[in-house]
């Protein structure tokens, strides 16, 4: 009993140096230099997307279109894609899927906003592939159409595939 007494009158002065000194935060000055005018040219949208890491920047959807659209044109003339540079990140899965459906000539991607997204901080895009035509059965037109599509997002510095699906 006498023991454990002991072990609290050290361990309570231990404690109390470690919450006085340990757990300091290190105090930060932040200048902030109003007296230039450049970022009053910068619209207030801009500044938001460059400020969250989540959003995607105009520039961001551009690079991620164009890609697409080089994927497309890559895959549908049968020639090998190479994926170790591509802005989005992709599984072995998605790698095989994107193959195998942007080969048929029936099938067309592209990307789109996300309706109801935010338009000053577009959170996620989507990527969509149509794929129809015309079939006849029997002297008879029939029109045969398959969506399938994609949402990106950035996570980690990233842009991933969050969600994927289809409809036809």
């Amino acid at each position: 009993m006498h023991q454990h007494i002991k072990h609290k009158k050290i361990i309570l002065p231990l404690l109390v140096i470690y919450f006085l000194f340990g757990c300091k935060q290190p105090k930060k000055d932040v200048v902030i230099d109003v007296s230039s005018n450049i970022n009053d040219s910068i619209p207030k949208k801009t500044q938001v997307k460059d400020n969250n890491p989540k959003c995607f920047s105009t520039n961001d959807i551009e690079k991620i279109s164009n890609h697409y659209k080089k994927l497309e044109e890559v895959i549908k003339s049968g020639v090998e894609y190479d994926f170790t540079n591509s802005p989005v990140e992709y599984s072995d899965k998605d790698i095989l899927w994107l193959k195998r459906t942007l080969k048929r000539s029936i099938c067309k991607g592209e990307i789109k906003r996300v309706k109801d997204d935010d338009d000053s901080c577009p959170k996620s895009i989507l990527y969509n592939i149509d794929c129809s035509e015309t079939i006849v059965i029997d002297g008879e037109e029939n029109f045969s159409e398959q969506d399938y599509w994609d949402i990106l997002v950035k996570k980690n510095g990233k842009v991933i595939i969050s969600k994927s699906g289809g409809a036809g």
